[in-house]
This record gives C-alpha cells, structure tokens and sequence, in this order.
C-alpha cells in the first residue's frame, strides 16, 4: 500500500509568535490528522506503506483573553511498515486577560500485521499578566496496537508524553496538567498473544508560578491495557509511573501538588491466563 499524508497546522513561531492587538478575546483552533497507510490486500500482497503524521505548533500572544486549542493526530496503518505519529506544541500569552492552552496528541493505530501503535507527544505553555488566571491541559495518548486476523499476535501499544507550564506574574491563579495515557495492546489471533500495553512514565512534567495566586499543579500517568488473545495469552498491562523529585513551582497564594498512576489492565483471553497490570505511584 502506499503512503498516508503528513499533516500540518502551524501559527506563528518559537520566535516570531502569531500577535493580535486589539480584540478583547481571541481563540484560535489547531487541527491536523495524518494520513492511514494504503492498504495491501490480496494473494501474497504485502503491505509497506507508512502512515502520515499529524504536527500541530501554535504560538501566539493577544491583549485580551486568550484561548488556545490544538489536537494533532497520528495516521493508521493497514499493512504497512509504521503507524503516525502525533505532536501538538502551543505555546499562548496574554497581557490583559484570561489564558487558556489546551494541547491534545494521539497517535495512529496499528492497524496492520502486529504494528505497534504510533507515539504521542503535547506540549503547552501559558502565561497572564496583571490579575488574570492561567490555565494549561496537555494529553498525550499512545495508538493501540492492532492486528490482522488469523496468526497474528496483537502489536504493543504507543507511547505517550507530556509536558506543560503556567505562570501569571500578578494575583491570578495558575493551573496546570499534564495526563499520559499509553496505548492498548492490539489483540492476538489464532493462539498469538495480545500486544502489551505501553508502559506511563511522567517525571517532573509540570511546572508553574503565579505571584499572589495560587498554583495547582498535577500528573496523571495511566498505563496502556494489555491486548487479549482468543487462544493465547493476554498482553501485560503497562506500567504506571508519577514522579516529582525537584521543586515545580513557586506561589505566595500557595502550591497545590496533585501525583496520580494507573497501571493498565492486563489483556482477556479465553483459554489461558491473562496478563498482568501495574502502577507505581
């Protein structure tokens, strides 16, 4: 099969961000989904195709309040060599009003052989002068692995990542939040085993100030379930890991600091013993 399409979404830049000076409010949307992979079907057909990309970038500045939204998406792959990937960066500041950034990555699923679902990886950053408030959520979400059918074990998961920061330099409150959540296994046919879940680790993700404000900042790894198999075994679940080992912020209205993990479910299966899950907080 041939190959999906790469696709783009881009405002302004790391150095030159998109500014607008005059509205009182301004939200701006990010939307890009790469393309699946072509599929091969038929005798002794095979697929080599990879599944496009899908890369969002965001930056910009307003004098009002600021909403900023992006979602990238990663491509499918039916046969092919490698699923998409997906990343999402924004990055938003207003001077005179609420900031808003919500960053959101999903990669492709597997669909195809035993692939391995595409990574995901989000970004975002937001800041507000005087006293408005700062709120930041980035998710990040691996694609699930899949098969084919008949003789096919189910493909691992894709793994996630994810990082965010706030800041508000008067008396707004800042919060930020970062949730990982890795692929599921792709399920296996045929006495093949299910894919295993991707595995969640977030380590010092968060980060955020707010000068009279307070500051809330939190982490959620979850793990990726197992896939099951209709004969054989099950896919471990993935492993959930949430770790702070460093100061992530500074607020004279106090700092709230929030850690969760959820290891994933290990895959069903109908004849023998299932996988095993597990998280570590």
């Amino acid at each position: 099969g041939g190959n999906g399409g790469d696709a783009g979404s881009t405002i302004g830049s790391a150095s030159t961000p998109y500014s607008d000076g005059s509205a009182s409010s301004l939200t701006v949307n990010l939307a890009a989904g790469g393309g699946s992979a072509g599929f091969a079907s038929g005798l002794g057909a095979s697929g080599v195709g990879v599944a496009g990309n899908g890369t969002v970038a965001g930056y910009v500045t307003a004098a009002g309040a600021l909403t900023l939204n992006g979602s990238a998406t990663g491509g499918g792959n039916a046969n092919g060599s490698k699923s998409g990937t997906a990343s999402s960066t924004l990055v938003g500041v207003s001077t005179g009003g609420l900031t808003q950034v919500n960053s959101t990555a999903t990669g492709g699923i597997g669909w195809g052989g035993s692939l391995a679902g595409g990574a995901a990886t989000a970004s975002a950053s937001g800041t507000s002068m005087g006293s408005n408030d700062v709120y930041v959520f980035v998710s990040a979400t691996g694609g699930m692995g899949y098969s084919t059918g008949t003789g096919t074990a189910g493909g691992a998961g894709g793994v996630a990542s994810g990082t965010a920061s706030g800041s508000a330099t008067g008396s707004g409150s800042v919060i930020v939040q970062v949730t990982q959540q890795g692929g599921s296994g792709g399920y296996g046919f045929s006495g093949t085993n299910g894919g295993s879940g991707a595995v969640s680790t977030i380590s010092n993700a968060v980060s955020g100030s707010a000068g009279s404000g307070g500051l809330t900042l939190t982490q959620n790894a979850n793990g990726g379930d197992g896939g099951g198999s209709d004969s054989g075994n099950g896919g471990n679940g993935g492993a959930a890991t949430s770790i702070v080992s460093s100061p992530r912020g500074s607020a004279s209205g106090g700092v709230g600091l929030v850690l969760n993990a959820q290891g994933g479910a290990g895959g069903r299966l109908d004849r023998k013993s299932g996988g095993l899950g597990k998280s570590v907080g």
